[in-house]
């Protein structure tokens, strides 16, 4: 095996020199994201703020009731600031419903307008739907505003609520990176080593893509767990539309629209790019509603059915097994990562030139973040990918005359135009309930 090793980078200086260079540039990119994470929590969902502060002084304490969504609580995260120039401190208890203190800690405010990080001594356990309260104060004396926010069903104060996100769970971020950098190295090497020999066995383009598209398509998706990618949960929210028969959006009281009625909770644990796998593990077993409601999805309301072609069969074939919300919208995911990569497969291996370009292309980090997302973009630079190479492979191979070239470029022409709507503009005009005031949305493609 060595030999083997020694023989192949002599062959293939440039490469090795290449990949070394790469890895160089990775480890040194990482650590300067990871210098800019203090630590990696998981917390309760943020409360919408408003424009309203608690004010706490002197003796003065807020009280605060809370619901807990998970088992454990190592601190709490609260929004508040201090007057320029002035330095204050926090103070929270937690207590139970019986009035047993259960943790208490103090920490100084952040001035930047951030969330200060409250850390208890140790982790309060068993507290999965418990609710209990925070009892808030300065514990320098000084005037502290807290922003108010409200959060119905985890923040429970009778309206009057501080802007305070329980933390669940702490990772130290010094383990976290060793862990990182030693199973990112392990694979790293593997990978490297699998190439090489896939290299030396067949050294096919399209096969050594093929290879990187399904492991690294794998670690992105679980690097990147549901709704963690921008407007994911609006792609879903079409989707899952499109597979109930919706194929034109529709209004809340019918007609054209900019959403559809859907079950009230299917986008249940969402928190947009605060979404870590942790988050997936505990909402795992959640059901689809049977009640549905109006859902409100303009952003993706107007994209073309087609674009989500391969999601809407993955979704519809899960929801044949399972009512779980989450395996239904893995199942699109895994439907519209498969699809892109078959037909990027297929259009390196018919490619007659350029094949090492294409596949270079096909794995640039944004193309695989997209193809493991419900997102459509993936899927449709696959289809214009594969039509451009249609017309190439059409015009360049030998065996075609003139007329069987012309008839398989219109024949690609209108198969394409047709699926991805080149020449449609879907306009959707509605009237609101009120004045009459009619509006206009449209989107080419």
């Amino acid at each position: 095996m060595l030999k083997f090793m020694k023989g192949f980078l002599k062959e293939n200086r440039k490469i090795a020199v290449a990949n070394f260079i790469l890895t160089i540039l990775l480890v040194l990119m990482f650590q300067h994201i990871m210098g800019q994470r203090r630590e990696y929590i998981d917390t309760s969902r943020e409360p919408d703020k408003t424009e309203n502060s608690i004010t706490i002084e002197g003796e003065n304490v807020f009280l605060q009731q809370v619901v807990c969504e998970k088992d454990t609580i190592d601190g709490i995260m609260v929004l508040g600031e201090m007057e320029t120039g002035i330095v204050g401190t926090v103070s929270v208890q937690v207590f139970e419903e019986s009035g047993k203190l259960l943790a208490q800690a103090t920490q100084q405010l952040r001035t930047d307008g951030d969330y200060t990080m409250i850390q208890f001594g140790e982790s309060i356990s068993g507290c999965t739907g418990k609710k209990l309260e925070l009892v808030l104060c300065s514990y320098s004396g000084e005037a502290i505003e807290l922003k108010s926010g409200i959060c119905e069903g985890v923040l429970d104060n009778e309206g009057v609520n501080a802007c305070i996100k329980l933390v669940y769970q702490t990772l130290d971020v010094r383990l976290y990176k060793i862990s990182v950098y030693l199973c990112g190295g392990i694979l790293w090497l593997a990978l490297s080593v699998c190439l090489v020999i896939l290299q030396k066995k067949n050294g096919k383009p399209e096969y050594l893509f093929a290879f990187l598209y399904f492991f690294l398509g794998i670690l992105y998706m679980f690097i990147n767990p549901l709704y963690a990618i921008p407007d994911e949960a609006a792609h879903f929210e079409r989707i899952y539309g499109i597979s109930e028969g919706y194929f034109i959006s529709e209004g809340p009281d019918g007609g054209i629209g900019t959403g559809s009625r859907l079950p009230e909770n299917l986008l249940y644990g969402n928190r947009g790019a605060s979404m870590k796998i942790m988050d997936i593990f505990d909402g795992k077993d959640v059901k689809l509603s049977d009640k549905k409601v109006f859902m409100d999805y303009w952003a993706s309301a107007l994209y073309s059915p087609f674009t989500y072609t391969a999601q809407v069969l993955g979704v519809m074939v899960g929801k044949l097994f399972s009512s779980k919300i989450f395996f239904i919208a893995y199942c699109g995911r895994f439907a519209a990562w498969m699809a892109a990569g078959c037909i990027l497969f297929l259009a390196i291996r018919y490619i007659p030139f350029g094949k090492h370009i294409l596949v270079a292309v096909s794995l640039l980090p944004m193309n695989l973040h997209e193809a493991i997302s419900l997102a459509g973009d993936t899927f449709t630079f696959a289809v214009s990918v594969a039509f451009f190479i249609c017309i190439v492979f059409a015009v360049y191979e030998e065996r075609y005359n003139g007329y069987k070239r012309i008839c398989s470029f219109i024949r690609f022409v209108i198969f394409y135009c047709i699926l991805q709507d080149c020449l449609c503009t879907f306009v959707h005009v509605g009237i609101s309930d009120t004045g009459g005031t009619v509006w206009v949305q449209e989107e080419l493609y």
